[in-house]
Formats: structure tokens, sequence, C-alpha cells
């Protein structure tokens, strides 16, 4: 066996340390940030069945509201279908010392765990292929900016999800306009309105706890509100007497499950 020591090992280890930092990148404190996760092809595995949809939404439900209780000051969050974009907090931030590399692999990584275990409680098999979301950082200016992203991605997942039911239901009908495509569906038999509003409009979150969700741009007031509310809420003391309320309901709600 060839001789090993400590000391000739840090030499060798410290030749590549420099290396190992190239993209270790870390945010501004002077910037709003967003992550956004994306299930790896989990839209077309699980939406597009109709036997796997329902349990898929539940699954996704289930893992944000797990995460985030398990990501100590993260307050409002956004969902549809495998997609979740979620509001940094500038202590979330801090506690990965602004590390982008971090946040990505470590967020990514607990969101994907949380996926699993809620999976499993849903009776969503998840054995024939691994599952995972990637993720990535979004850099914005200032707090307006934050609210019109998360209006931007309700939209794009309204529109997304219409032209969707226009391709399956409508043959060559290629209008993109909302309200000529609801009308349309409804003359073949499907009333757009009485699926789940978390097929239309995805799931919402805010301090933690889900919330019903409603159309972002047709109540901008409502979505500026969330945050507005954010504020009082990272007042220390009420924020340590709401956290503990929360974890012990949702302690009760996982045991019954």
């Amino acid at each position: 066996m060839k001789s090993y020591s400590h000391a000739k090992a840090e030499i060798i280890n410290n030749e590549f340390k420099k290396y190992e930092y190239n993209y270790d990148l870390t945010l501004k404190d002077d910037k709003e940030y967003i992550i956004r996760f994306d299930g790896v092809g989990m839209t077309k595995a699980f939406m597009s069945k109709p036997e796997l949809k329902k349990s898929f939404l539940f699954s996704m439900k289930e893992a944000i509201e797990r995460f985030m209780l398990n990501e100590k000051d993260l307050y409002f969050a956004y969902s549809y279908s495998d997609e979740v974009s979620i509001y940094l907090e500038k202590q979330t931030i801090l506690r990965y010392k602004n590390r982008v590399e971090k946040l990505i692999s470590i967020l990514a990584s607990k969101l994907t765990a949380a996926f699993y275990i809620a999976a499993n409680n849903h009776n969503l098999d998840l054995s024939l292929q691994l599952r995972a979301f990637d993720a990535r950082i979004i850099e914005l200016d200032s707090i307006n900016y934050v609210i019109d992203y998360f209006l931007c991605r309700q939209s794009y997942a309204i529109s997304s999800h219409l032209i969707f039911l226009r391709n399956k239901y409508l043959d060559n009908y290629y209008v993109t306009s909302s309200t000529s495509i609801i009308n349309q569906l409804k003359n073949v038999g499907v009333d757009y309105e009485a699926i789940s509003r978390s097929e239309r409009l995805g799931l919402l979150f805010v301090n933690k706890e889900y919330q019903v969700v409603f159309e972002f741009l047709a109540d901008k007031n409502r979505l500026e509100d969330c945050f507005e509310k954010r504020k009082k809420m990272l007042n220390p003391f009420f924020k340590k007497k709401n956290k503990s309320a929360v974890l012990i309901k949702n302690k009760k709600k996982y045991s019954q499950a």
C-alpha cells in the first residue's frame, strides 16, 4: 500500500480547491429573488393521464406544504402543474450565505424528497422512473416586480391549460383568445368552470399554509395584499407564535392521513 498522510492530502487538495469555486456565485443583497422549481418530465407523466392527475395534484400540494414548513422564513409560493415558484426571503438567503449553488442544490433536493413522501401518501407510483425537480434563480429589482412575476406565471399557466384543452377537444380551431376557447369548449360539452381550481389556476401558499387560489390578474390588489401582510409576519414575536400554531396543525393533519 502507498504511504498516505493528511499533510500530503491537504497539499494536493489545496491545488484543486480553487477549481471548486469557479461557479460559486452569490446573490446580491439589494435585489429580490424567486426560486423556481420544475418537475422533470412530470407534466407529461402525470397531468396528461386522467387516472393519475388527481393523485399528482394532491401530492404536489402536500409536498409544497411540507417543504414550506421545513424551510423557515419562506412565506409565499405559487405552483401550477409541476412548476413551483417561491419568493426567497432575505433570512433564507442569508442562511445559505447567499450562495446560488447551495440554494439550488439543497432546496431542489428537499422538494424532491417531500414529493416522494407525499406521492407515497397519495398512492402515486414513482417506482418506474426516478423523479426530480430542477431549479433556477430569478433576480428582480423590487417587490413590485416580484408581484408581477407571480402574476405572469399564473397568466402563462392559465393560457397553457386553455391551449391544451383546445387541442384536445376542438379540432382545427386555432383561436388563442381565452373567452373564445371557453365558449367553444362549452359547445362541445366541456364546462371550463367545472374543472377544479387547482387544475385551472394552480396552488397558492401564503404564510406556509395552503390558500384557495384566486385569479391574480382579475384581483391584483388581493395579490399585493398578500405581500403587504407579509411585512407583519416578519415581526419576530408574531412569526414565532404563528409558526408554532401552523406546525401543530400540520403535524395533526399528517398523522391523520
